[in-house]
């Protein structure tokens, strides 16, 4: 990535140190912005999604990605990329989850459903984690340890254990909506 990509700081990646003091997350980008061409607009029945919305996944190329250095190993990392193109890291700062938003279109609700995976610092592969899970940010968060992901989803909260690979419905058994 050294030739074609420049570190860069902004508000969606800032420069920032771990909290155990081992890593350092920054944002990467390509050196040189594309652009959307103009004309013709081609609308294509196989795009996933319509001809404006579908040109900004264009501007994605431009998008700040995001990368991990761990010093100690004279190691960087990207962890997204333009097949996961967003996400986040979980509450210890050891895994990054990521998602592409355009991986389930067409469809037709507001916000299409995500596949949500999971990396851990320092592994290449990356494990899906949540098929089709339908984004809402008020109804996802992350403990602060990082061992779990607490969810809403189909009228239910649901805890996501990151060690044991485990979806339990946390008030399956409360009779209240």
């Amino acid at each position: 990535y050294a030739n074609s990509h420049r570190v860069t700081q902004n508000g969606s990646v800032p420069l920032k140190m771990s909290r155990d003091g081992k890593r350092v997350f920054f944002g990467f980008q390509n050196k040189e912005q594309k652009t959307a061409k103009k004309d013709p607009e081609i609308w294509n029945t196989e795009d996933r999604w319509v001809y404006p919305k579908n040109s900004e996944s264009v501007g994605w190329e431009n998008l700040a990605r995001i990368a991990c250095w761990s010093p100690e190993q004279d190691q960087a990392q990207a962890l997204t990329d333009m097949q996961l193109p967003k996400g986040f890291l979980t509450g210890d700062q050891g895994s990054m989850l990521s998602y592409n938003p355009m991986a389930n279109e067409p469809q037709f609700k507001m916000n299409a459903p995500i596949d949500i995976y999971m990396q851990t610092l320092g592994e290449e592969t990356k494990t899906k984690i949540f098929e089709k899970y339908p984004w809402n940010v008020a109804g996802f968060h992350l403990s602060p340890s990082g061992g779990f992901a607490f969810y809403f989803k189909e009228g239910h909260w649901f805890s996501y254990s990151f060690k044991e690979d485990r979806h339990r419905n946390l008030t399956a058994k409360i009779n209240s909506s």
